[in-house]
């Protein structure tokens, strides 16, 4: 399998990290993730600009936004993935920042409906690493696997004043009457991708989004809950711990069809416009 590695489109064995490197020894580096879909690998420009805005938050050494593009647009063709995820790392040697993308195979199919634990310890939402993706991850890691080990399969984040964040791998979101709600960043959030298109649906379709701070009663309130993420898009919940949720109601359904038609039209837009640069 070929990589892209600092500019240049090498074989996977030959991508290599000096042991002493920051981003080993430390975790000083960042990602993100990317679902490809018939090559394209979607809503590229904005996974690139968030990794700028993780730039600035941790003080890195810049890299460029115009050749990650460009090898992130390169690579699943190379590989001959047209379905599958694109990873972006980004990290720093020798007070340079480094930058790797590989793609792997993956066939995205609906998720089952979800059950979501709570995590045993809790966020500050002061921290500033919770803003981004990090290869420091290994707090959601731990919750992940602790969550796994209880016999769900997600681990729910609260923050030091009880108010609920996000699971170790998705943003939430929430349905209590006729209105949607989702914790607003400064709970101690990362800013998903997938989180803002949902958002920006909500108000088009004229559905009430309230983004603020929640606790876990107001959570356990709800209707209906479903997390999102940028590979996954839309996960139904059907339990929190004890609480149940109705898997199928009308607001699930309805934003599920409403994000997968704006992938799709995502995805087409940018088929045209390869096709018409060739």
């Amino acid at each position: 399998m070929f990589v892209w590695l600092d500019g240049n489109v090498i074989p996977e064995e030959q991508a290599v990290i000096k042991i002493n490197s920051p981003a080993f020894r430390y975790g000083e580096g960042f990602f993100t993730t990317i679902r490809i879909e018939s090559n394209v690998p979607l809503w590229l420009e904005e996974h690139v600009e968030r990794l700028k805005n993780f730039e600035n938050i941790l003080s890195f050494p810049s890299f460029s936004e115009k050749e990650v593009i460009e090898a992130a647009r390169l690579i699943p063709f190379v590989t001959g993935i047209s379905e599958g995820i694109l990873r972006i790392v980004v990290f720093e040697e020798e007070k340079k920042a480094r930058v790797y993308i590989n793609a792997e195979k993956f066939v995205f199919q609906e998720m089952e409906p979800v059950r979501v634990s709570l995590a045993s310890f809790r966020r500050h939402s002061t921290q500033p690493l919770l803003k981004v993706k990090s290869l420091n991850y290994l707090e959601n890691v731990m919750a992940y696997k602790e969550a796994l080990k209880r016999g769900f399969c997600e681990g729910l984040f609260l923050n030091e004043k009880g108010e609920v964040c996000e699971t170790t791998r998705f943003n939430i979101f929430w349905v209590t009457g006729q209105e949607v709600y989702t914790p607003a960043i400064d709970c101690g959030v990362l800013p998903g991708i997938t989180r803002r298109k949902l958002i920006e649906l909500c108000r088009q379709e004229g559905i009430e989004i309230k983004v603020g701070r929640f606790t876990l009663p107001d959570l356990k309130r709800a209707q209906e809950v479903f997390l999102t993420n940028s590979l996954r898009g839309i996960v139904s919940v059907k339990q929190i711990e004890e609480a149940e949720y109705t898997v199928k109601g009308s607001a699930i359904s309805l934003l599920k069809d409403k994000l997968c038609s704006l992938i799709q039209k995502s995805v087409s837009t940018k088929i045209k416009d390869i096709r018409g640069g060739q």
